[in-house]
């Protein structure tokens, strides 16, 4: 398979910046610098957003549990970033409803409430709301009645995770100024100053590349150790990852339109969260614990899905939901910055600090705040060296409009609202064939002419990053039927696009069935 950026004509090229790793927070720093005009280029060394980046719990949202922590400036940071995703990225970052149930005094949550609202400070989403107990009751039945007292109804927002990084690493290439490479994996770094050569491993075309830079800027994450290693030889440990569990239910099964709030079942005073997701889909969760062990493969264990599984029953004990209602379950590691705090007590701040002259590191923070960190890591960077004067106006707007009159309006309004103005180049993959305007299954909100745009355009070389990471499907598909005509017709589109043999096509589809569905 080849790739979509010419690696021969960038790699002699000195490049301003070099960042490493293609998640959402690497992903913010590519958007930022190419907008202020650094020449750059991204590198991952696996698919974008295949870390962290895919394994959240797809909020956008303040973070209003570390009121009880003090943490105002970190929450008046996110909800400040919040309001900004809403409105820039409105088809990837929706407003989600939230019930609040409380089982004891609702005084402090009123007062937390408003100090949560009077932090947002924008009139993007409604205000919050308190209901008495007998209206949580006629809104949720199924709610566990002993000891409601009442409870709240107030907003945040939810995103794709995955989409929202991928996006933002297009827009960022849309500029010009910037290249983003996966699968290519940093193995080290040497000086020739003032410019440093990155070594990287192209694990798709299988050979060592070479990359040179002014500046490499470090947002690698939970791997932040191991590339320090790499790169500068350096012991120390700064980070200290906390795993994260979810599980996906069917709607069917946890029939709450909103979101909501689910206090811990052992009293420990932590909160899980349900999210109505894609596809029919409620992804609960989450666990919050240290983890010491293989960064590429955090494994859920069966007691992290026995602690979510016996909340949700506490807090709904008519739905009876058990394992065997699980489509899927998923582990991810938060990129938390060491201290003596346990995991969830431990902060979610970032910090930003130099090794050397010319390394920037990035470490902490959230999903909801990647665009002020990447804006902080360039006003620290400034300090050593000056944007560019002349900066690049913006892509996205240049795209013109299609009314796409000859296409399906079933299509075309689910393409719109998925994608806005960049639905005129799916529109024009559509037009090739008239089979592209189909879904890969009834079932999904996935169609052919999306999976070969996510192919041509945005990396997508493999089946896992066609249905994990573009398409999110693999949370469902433990629950279709037809799974196997899914993977393989995804397949059959990866092949034709990407040039694979047949081998390599039926080594792809045993490799993801042995993933999902073993």
């Amino acid at each position: 398979m080849k790739r979509k950026t010419d690696i021969s004509a960038i790699e002699n090229e000195i490049f301003d910046l070099i960042i490493i790793g293609g998640g959402i927070t690497g992903a913010g720093i590519l958007m930022e610098a190419a907008r202020t005009g650094y020449r750059c280029l991204l590198l991952e060394k696996g698919d974008f957003a295949s870390g962290t980046s895919s394994k959240s719990a797809k909020l956008i949202h303040g973070g209003i549990r570390y009121l009880k922590y003090g943490k105002i400036g970190m929450i008046k940071e996110s909800l400040d970033e919040r309001n900004y995703l809403l409105k820039t990225y409105p088809h990837l970052v929706k407003p989600l409803p939230f019930l609040f149930p409380v089982y004891d005094s609702t005084f402090k949550y009123r007062v937390g409430m408003a100090i949560y609202h009077f932090l947002s400070n924008d009139e993007t989403l409604p205000d919050y709301r308190y209901f008495e107990k007998a209206d949580i009751i006629r809104l949720f039945p199924d709610i566990n009645h002993d000891g409601l007292q009442g409870g709240f109804i107030y907003y945040d927002a939810v995103t794709n995770d995955a989409r929202l990084c991928n996006e933002v690493l297009d827009d960022a290439q849309r500029t010009g100024n910037a290249y983003a490479l996966n699968y290519c994996e940093v193995t080290g770094m040497s000086a020739d100053k003032p410019v440093s050569v990155i070594h990287c491993f192209d694990h798709l075309e299988h050979q060592n590349r070479r990359f040179n830079a002014r500046y490499i800027l470090n947002a690698s994450g939970v791997w932040m150790d191991e590339v320090l290693k790499l790169l500068t030889s350096h012991s120390e440990r700064y980070a200290a990852p906390s795993k994260g569990v979810h599980i996906v239910l069917p709607k069917a099964r946890f029939p709450f339109d909103n979101a909501v709030i689910i206090p811990s079942h052992d009293g420990d005073s932590r909160l899980l969260y349900s999210v109505p997701w894609e596809n029919n889909s409620v992804i609960i969760g989450t666990t919050d614990t240290d983890y010491h062990g293989d960064l590429d493969h955090p494994v859920p264990q069966s007691e992290d899905v026995e602690y979510i599984l016996k909340s949700i029953r506490k807090f709904s004990p008519v739905l009876q939901i058990t394992r065997d209602d699980i489509l899927h379950v998923y582990s991810g590691l938060r990129p938390l910055y060491s201290d003596c705090a346990a995991s969830y007590d431990r902060s979610r701040d970032y910090k930003i600090w130099w090794q050397g002259d010319n390394l920037l590191n990035i470490m902490g923070g959230k999903l909801t705040s990647f665009h002020s960190m990447a804006e902080s890591m360039l006003e620290e960077l400034s300090k050593k060296i000056l944007p560019p004067e002349n900066i690049p106006a913006s892509a996205q707007s240049l795209i013109p409009q299609d009314d796409a009159a000859d296409l399906p309006e079933k299509f075309t309004d689910h393409i719109r609202e998925k994608y806005l103005e960049k639905a005129i180049e799916i529109f024009s993959i559509a037009r090739e064939h008239p089979e592209n305007t189909t879904r890969l299954h009834p079932d999904f909100d996935a169609t052919v002419a999306e999976a070969i745009y996510f192919i041509r355009i945005l990396s997508c070389y493999h089946l896992d990053d066609l249905l994990t990471r573009r398409f999110s499907l693999s949370f469902v598909l433990q629950g279709c039927h037809e799974r196997n005509a899914v993977v393989e017709k995804a397949a059959r589109i990866l092949q034709q696009e990407n040039g694979w043999t047949a081998e390599e096509s039926q080594d792809e589809i045993s490799q993801y069935k042995n993933r999902y569905f073993s």
